[in-house]
């Protein structure tokens, strides 16, 4: 996996552009490639590499598992429905423009983002460019410009937020076992309001994210014969701080180019809902 940040980014850019296509063409939800783009790059500079094979069988244990919840309900008769494969409507007609219009602005706006903070990190300090990447292509997921920007905002608001309950965890120092609980809880809070109230969402998804990293960092660095938990926690909330606001404002310049494209050059009528 790279762990160069050139590398990185470039490879992230990638998996934006292609499981944005993906995502799409299978009208997943949510909607996009952030999670994508987190998986591969969250994993992808962990530094210390666990076995591959120990790391895909966690994988398809995990998956497994979730699954397995997920379908539970299936025990009891009353809740038991026959199966069927969903049939595959045929792609209406301007559907590949679309998908293509938003595949490239998954391409841009995780691509600029991760390309500035690579090449601020020596001047700010920072080193996790994958996070303004993910950051970056929060505002592209939404019905209207203006909700768009919403949300771009509501992910600094919700970080900042966010981070303030991480540094109180990270004072408290709890063992590792208190952490995976509190991931847990923090999992099944993200779940409620994901859907509801971003900047709540986002205060419980940050400290969600980090204690994760944290979590994962000092696992691989025990197995490595590292001590301590192998990450810079102050450095750590810094950076998701920075790297939050470069990515969520180069997110909302690529939501509000075509509008102010459409409204000032083009002169729409409705520069909100018009394509380019």
């Amino acid at each position: 996996m790279p762990r160069a940040p050139w590398a990185l980014v470039a490879w992230a850019t990638v998996v934006a552009g292609v499981c944005a296509v993906l995502a799409a063409y299978w009208d997943q939800r949510p909607a996009g490639s952030l999670f994508h783009i987190f998986a591969f790059a969250a994993v992808a500079s962990v530094p210390y590499q666990p076995p591959l094979g120990q790391a895909m069988l966690t994988a398809v244990l995990v998956v497994a598992f979730s699954v397995f919840v997920g379908m539970s309900s299936r025990v009891l008769p009353s809740r038991r429905a026959p199966f069927h494969w969903p049939e595959r409507e045929p792609l209406p007609a301007g559907r590949w423009r679309l998908i293509r219009l938003e595949a490239m602005w998954y391409v841009i706006a995780a691509g600029v983002a991760g390309v500035l903070a690579t090449l601020l990190g020596p001047v700010l300090g920072i080193g996790h460019s994958y996070w303004a990447m993910v950051a970056a292509v929060v505002p592209l997921v939404g019905h209207s410009t203006r909700y768009r920007v919403n949300r771009g905002l509501q992910r600094i608001i919700g970080t900042f937020l966010g981070l303030g309950v991480l540094a109180v965890v990270l004072w408290l120092d709890p063992p590792l076992w208190a952490v995976v609980v509190l991931i847990a809880l923090l999992q099944f809070l993200a779940e409620m309001y994901i859907a509801r109230q971003y900047v709540l969402a986002q205060m419980v998804v940050t400290p969600l994210a980090l204690l994760s990293t944290v979590l994962a960092s000092a696992g691989a660095a025990a197995e490595a014969g590292v001590p301590g938990l192998g990450v810079d926690r102050g450095g750590l909330i810094y950076d998701r701080a920075v790297e939050t606001v470069i990515g969520a404002v180069v997110g909302m310049v690529c939501v509000l180019y075509p509008w102010a494209w459409r409204k000032w050059v083009r002169r729409s009528p409705d520069p909100a809902r018009e394509l380019p």
